[in-house]
């Protein structure tokens, strides 16, 4: 997808993650770029997400502000019926990061295993959880960054969501602010847009009745310089599947 849904009064970069650069990697390439010093907030959006009102967003870092919190965004798990992560963290489709509030001396390496992320008795219960969100499915490495931000004490506010129109889309999510009102519009299944018809159409249909004011300015790549290395690994994983699928097919 190459949709353009950040507001035009905000400055836009984009991460290319086809490579697998995405989660942890951009996070540190985010937090750590000369091209994003001189910026407090930092928003990490998904290609298929798009904010709704950018006073809204404002309001929500004036509120981060003034209440300490350092991160805001949707639990991973509890909160979305079919994502089923860690509740302790958010999911990096929408996360706000307050440069300034984040402690000093982050250490980007994985610590943990994913079995650790995804047992729950090594963490504390969580009230709001929802039926059924008690054992935690799936893991992601990002949440090694977001549990060192948390043994250093930073403050998360965590958003609640609603269904943008459960009757018609099982999957198309509206993230709420502070405030409980529409913040974000998350479609999900950006990975296979144009490649799934179904999730294809569903993702056009959504947008399509959105107004929204579409941002003529359409940013800039963030530099990064393990690109390459991680291109050539990838083009590598290729040729290697495709010698093996040669070397199997039946004569």
């Amino acid at each position: 997808m190459t949709r353009v849904f950040l507001p035009s009064d905000f400055d836009q970069f984009y991460i290319d993650g086809r490579f697998g650069f995405y989660g942890l990697k951009a996070i540190k390439l985010a937090l750590n770029s000369s091209q994003l010093k001189s910026y407090d907030w930092i928003i990490f959006l998904d290609e298929d997400a798009a904010i709704l009102d950018s006073k809204r967003l404002l309001e929500l870092f004036h509120h981060m502000r003034d209440e300490n919190f350092a991160v805001a965004g949707i639990r991973d798990g509890g909160e979305i019926e079919f994502r089923r992560g860690n509740p302790h963290f958010p999911n990096l489709s929408f996360c706000a990061i307050s440069r300034k509030l984040l402690p000093t001396g982050i250490d980007y390496s994985p610590k943990l295993s994913s079995d650790f992320f995804t047992n729950k008795e090594n963490f504390d219960e969580i009230v709001m959880l929802k039926p059924n969100h008690f054992t935690y499915e799936n893991s992601e490495e990002y949440y090694n960054f977001f549990n060192e931000l948390k043994m250093k004490n930073s403050n998360f506010l965590f958003l609640t969501s609603r269904y943008y129109n459960q009757t018609e889309d099982e999957f198309t999510t509206v993230f709420l602010d502070h405030k409980g009102t529409d913040l974000v519009i998350h479609s999900w299944q950006a990975r296979v847009y144009e490649k799934n018809e179904t999730h294809t159409d569903r993702i056009n249909n959504v947008f399509r009745r959105l107004s929204l004011k579409r941002n003529l300015y359409k940013g800039q790549k963030l530099s990064n310089p393990e690109y390459i290395s991680y291109l050539l690994k990838f083009r590598k994983k290729q040729l290697k599947k495709l010698i093996k699928k040669l070397l199997f097919i039946e004569r």
